[in-house]
């Protein structure tokens, strides 16, 4: 996981350092691992970290004996299967996993839950023995002194070895920003793809929105090959970027619904400036990035920016208008 996804909405980070108050407040998005008893229903947070590659480790100890289950929680909902599978009841399949908890061999299970040996039998180490005289029990006392000084010893190097990975992976994840922000800056000045507007004149007697390769082949488009051509041809005439949400998985407004408003919006507009509709281009996703070939499609979507960064008026066009595919409301 990455401090930001592909839309830019910041989420939270396990790692805390790259944690900032306006992702937290913006989307508290978060993963939980819960180990729960099926018996009682308690649950219990499970440690884990970030290793690195985008994977996380978690860190399972059981606090009793008995049926567990190993769960996955994204904002306190259940992974995998949706609302309805979170709870105590949820099946198996939901992002969990089946934990038995049972002593080691020579072990027996103790009224409390937990590991023990039976009556006349001392536990030395792993195994429970018959019970010796007191200078066998300081033996074993001193033998259990050692192993929870080399315990804390390894708990101590464990620890320290994770505090160096997560700050590690902080390290990467900071590299990998300042180089994101070194090709901003540069491509804040150089064009991937030429800047491709259409008379509004031309726009309206369409009487739809039409993909970049049918513009073309009419040769109803400008195009700035450079930055300095783009920025020269803005300078002498109103330039509009029409920002909208596509109606549909296959076609951006496949009932005219936002074409007409659009048309709405530039009249509107050029009345309130004091320009002529007549004089001024348009800039539309559809027939200003190229839709057959994939390659020059990417290339012109990474200088979104700078385009919107050449036109003199910005217009975000979102009546409420129902998705064709999903009929969930867009506006």
């Amino acid at each position: 996981f990455t401090s930001c996804d592909f839309e830019a909405l910041e989420v939270a980070h396990s790692v805390p350092s790259l944690r900032t108050r306006e992702s937290m407040e913006h989307s508290a998005r978060r993963f939980r691992v819960v180990l729960t008893s099926r018996e009682s229903g308690e649950g219990r947070d499970v440690f884990f970290e970030y290793k690195e590659g985008g994977k996380y480790s978690a860190h399972l100890l059981a606090y009793e004996t008995g049926e567990f289950t190993l769960r996955l929680y994204l904002d306190d909902e259940l992974c995998g299967c949706g609302p309805s599978g979170a709870g105590r009841d949820a099946p198996l399949g939901c992002a969990s996993l089946a934990i038995s908890a049972v002593c080691p061999g020579g072990l027996i299970d103790t009224e409390g839950r937990s590991c023990g040996c039976a009556v006349g039998f001392e536990l030395r180490g792993s195994t429970c023995v018959p019970q010796t005289t007191l200078l066998l029990l300081l033996c074993v006392a001193c033998s259990v002194g050692l192993l929870l000084a080399v315990g804390v010893c390894r708990f101590a190097q464990q620890s320290s070895r994770n505090r160096k990975l997560a700050v590690a992976a902080a390290l990467r994840e900071r590299d990998e920003q300042r180089q994101r922000v070194r090709e901003a800056i540069h491509n804040a000045s150089t064009l991937k793809y030429p800047l491709c507007v259409m008379p509004f004149k031309s726009f309206a007697r369409f009487g739809k929105l039409v993909p970049f390769e049918e513009a073309r082949d009419q040769k109803v488009l400008v195009c700035c090959d450079t930055w300095d051509e783009a920025a020269s041809f803005a300078s002498t005439r109103p330039i509009i970027f029409l920002s909208h949400q596509w109606l549909s998985y296959c076609a951006p407004d496949p009932q005219n619904a936002h074409y007409v408003q659009m048309l709405r919006a530039v009249n509107a507009l050029a009345a309130e400036r004091g320009f002529s509709a007549e004089d001024c281009h348009v800039w539309v996703d559809y027939h200003s990035i190229p839709q057959c070939n994939e390659a020059t499609k990417a290339l012109a979507v990474r200088s979104i920016a700078l385009f919107a960064a050449c036109t003199s008026h910005f217009v975000a066009c979102a009546p409420e208008t129902p998705h064709v595919d999903t009929g969930l409301l867009c506006s």
